[in-house]
């Protein structure tokens, strides 16, 4: 027997009209035709693809069809191949002296990869549509067209791809892409399925497989659903427990504070947010002016003056400086850096540390206690907390694919403050609900942090045009929709039109689109761009 947290008649009073007919007829389709749609990945938990799935499951589940998710057994000694000398390198962000794939590297990938197929065999064999995300499970991929040549494969990339560097002969991000593309035969796969941005697919890749599509998140999830004031306080509870006992100071609930949802990854940009925070209180002590504080030689009259009425004075005056020194306290922003750990990233402790160090340095001495740094227990409830309580929520990845922590920071109505990288300029309208800096400058991030702190219209400007700018596209709903649509492409029509096709203009050409959502602009949605 199963229990439902949510039903479909809740995704359904989510969803524009339009969107909800466009689901419901690849639906009965995807149904009737009884398709058989598996997805295989390295983790369960933490992270963007493990967040889709996850919410993509409980729908189709809701649904009725065959649509699952497998995750291959982990080796660690594989996933320290995988992030740092595949993930890290084909983002750009690993060290330039991390050593390349060797003999031994590949000799692990391939009987973990084996292993894994073995382990497997009978779901490949099942399937009619197989999704392989990202290259950890890129070694499945000869076994499928062996097993089950009838098989149509899809490969999802979910990072950025340095492009720019793979179609350079001889660079460590060419090796490794050569690794995926040709020695595991990701090339034989019937669609490759990216991000919207077209510079994110390298050269060798032929332009007919590639389709392209963002990242979504879930409206009804832990991460998304409205708490009330009491699980609010519930959760912020438990959060100041982990920091103490970690030996850090708790948040104080009392103070606004800024916040950074995201994994402890080489490409997060999280030395670049403590350093824009850093500048961010400089400014705010800059700006208490003159005019708030008593002179010296004022006080000094006082304090030497005999008279019950100077006297009384005087401490009225120093009962006024203690009011306003409690306000400003009380005013000033702490710092939030969270996220959960993945079982296929050893890269986190290492990247906490690296904070940790960062801010044991001098120059953080004045603000190091407001600063709160934390891999979180598996609970997306405490994220959706704290990101709703957050005056700012920043992302200042500096290689990013499309980041779901954006889309749900606007749905909450809490402006957002990230670099230009990836596909995040897809996501923000800049200026409108929230603002875009270019890699690197942290004093703009700080300018902006400053205004939004001390500009109370601005503030409320951007927050509400968050909240009225919902692009129903990156939800769960839509995400599933598009892949029934690529399932049934491949199999009753022999492929998928690619040439680095937005997958909602090709739905707009479908007899599904009967309502044509894909084709109404009063609806938010986000185009393929370029990456400049």
């Amino acid at each position: 027997m199963f229990f439902f947290l949510v039903l479909l008649a809740d995704y359904q009073a989510f969803c524009p009209k339009p969107q909800w007919t466009l689901f419901t007829n690849l639906l009965d389709k995807f149904r009737s035709r009884g398709v058989k749609m598996y997805y295989f990945n390295a983790t369960a938990q933490g992270g963007g693809v493990a967040i889709m799935r996850h919410a993509q499951m409980r729908l189709a589940k809701l649904c009725g069809i065959e649509m699952k998710w497998f995750v291959v057994k982990p080796k660690h000694e594989v996933f320290l191949v995988t992030k740092r000398k595949l993930h890290n390198v084909l983002q750009g962000v690993a060290p330039e002296d991390q050593p390349r794939l060797d003999e031994d590297d590949r000799a692990c990938f391939a009987e973990w990869s084996e292993h894994n197929a073995l382990l497997f065999r009978n779901v490949i064999e099942d399937a009619n549509v197989i999704v392989l995300d990202d290259p950890q499970v890129s070694g499945l991929m000869k076994y499928i067209k062996q097993w089950n040549p009838d098989c149509k494969v899809v490969f999802r990339s979910h990072i950025q791809l340095r492009s720019d560097l793979i179609d350079q002969q001889g660079t460590p991000q060419n090796e490794a892409f050569r690794f995926i593309w040709e020695e595991n035969e990701v090339k034989k796969c019937d669609v490759f399925f990216s991000h919207p941005i077209p510079a994110f697919v390298p050269k060798m890749v032929p332009k007919e497989k590639v389709v392209m599509w963002g990242a979504v998140t879930d409206p009804l999830d832990g991460l998304n659903k409205r708490l009330s004031e009491h699980q609010m306080r519930f959760y912020v509870y438990h959060f100041n427990q982990i920091l103490l006992q970690q030996g850090q100071e708790p948040l104080d609930i009392n103070r606004p504070y800024l916040i950074q949802v995201a994994r402890f990854d080489p490409s997060k940009g999280l030395i670049d947010v403590v350093k824009a925070y850093g500048l961010l209180r400089k400014k705010l002590r800059a700006r208490e002016t003159d005019e708030q504080q008593i002179e010296p030689d004022e006080l000094s009259r006082l304090m030497d003056e005999k008279g019950s009425a100077q006297r009384l004075l005087f401490r009225e005056i120093m009962a006024r400086l203690e009011e306003k020194e409690r306000r400003r306290q009380s005013n000033i922003p702490q710092l939030v850096l969270v996220g959960h750990g993945s079982i296929d990233d050893p890269d986190g402790n290492p990247i906490v540390s690296e904070v940790m160090n960062f801010l044991a340095q001098p120059e953080c001495a004045a603000f190091r206690q407001d600063v709160k740094v934390c891999r979180l227990p598996p609970s997306d409830q405490m994220l959706d907390c704290l990101m709703r309580g957050s005056f700012c929520a920043l992302q200042l990845s500096i290689r990013e694919g499309f980041e779901i922590k954006v889309t749900e920071a606007i749905h909450k109505g809490v402006p957002v403050i990230a670099y230009r990288a990836g596909g995040i300029p897809l996501q923000i309208e800049n200026g409108q609900n929230g603002f875009l800096v270019d890699v690197g400058d942290v004093e703009g991030v700080a300018d902006i942090l400053l205004r939004l702190h001390t500009d109370k219209s601005l503030y409320a400007k951007v927050q509400q045009t968050a909240m009225a700018t919902l692009n129903y596209d990156l939800f769960t709903v839509m995400n599933c929709a598009v892949w029934m649509f690529v399932a049934l492409e491949l199999l009753l029509n022999g492929g998928v039109k690619g040439n680095f096709r937005y997958i909602k203009d090709l739905i707009a050409e479908s007899s599904y689109d009967e309502d044509q959502y894909c084709r109404i602009k009063e609806h938010k949605e986000f185009k393929a761009g370029s990456l400049n």
